[in-house]
């Protein structure tokens, strides 16, 4: 196999593991915003979240082996995570189920100041050494 055709085949499949990495890390935040886990103080999240997320960017980063790709699929990874995170906060508001505009807003608001808390900074920290621990792990088993 020619080194070009190593690098097209790689690039949808790094593609569908960033997407499926950002999709899995929101589906954690999310079960635990729902879940009535400890939404507060300084990490945001409870330890076991907070695992599951490192365990997932550790797998992540085991598939992906290179750390270009790694560092560049963390923040992809986090952009996608955030969005489907937000929208998955905002879902009251979009179905209408929030009447008046204050309180849409408050919902709209309450959500973006959520989501930085949990993500920013020890979700992004988690991210990044989950996914360098994978891809370091990944080059000592090659």
């Amino acid at each position: 196999m020619a080194a070009s055709d190593e690098i097209t085949w790689r690039k949808p499949r790094s593609i569908a593991i960033v997407v499926a990495w950002g999709i899995t890390n929101a589906s954690i935040v999310l079960n635990a915003f729902l879940s009535g886990g400890q939404i507060g103080g300084a990490t945001g999240l409870e330890w076991y979240f907070l695992v599951l997320l490192f365990s997932i960017s550790v797998f992540a980063g085991l598939l992906l082996a290179d750390v270009k790709t790694i560092v560049l699929g963390v923040f992809e990874s986090l952009f996608i995570s955030m969005l489907f995170v937000y929208l998955g906060m905002i879902l009251p508001v979009i179905l209408g189920n929030v009447a008046g505009f204050g309180q849409a807003n408050l919902v709209y608001y309450t959500a973006i100041g959520l989501i930085f808390r949990v993500f920013f900074p020890l979700g992004i920290l988690t991210f990044v050494l989950g996914g360098m621990l994978g891809g370091f792990v990944e080059d000592l088993l090659l």
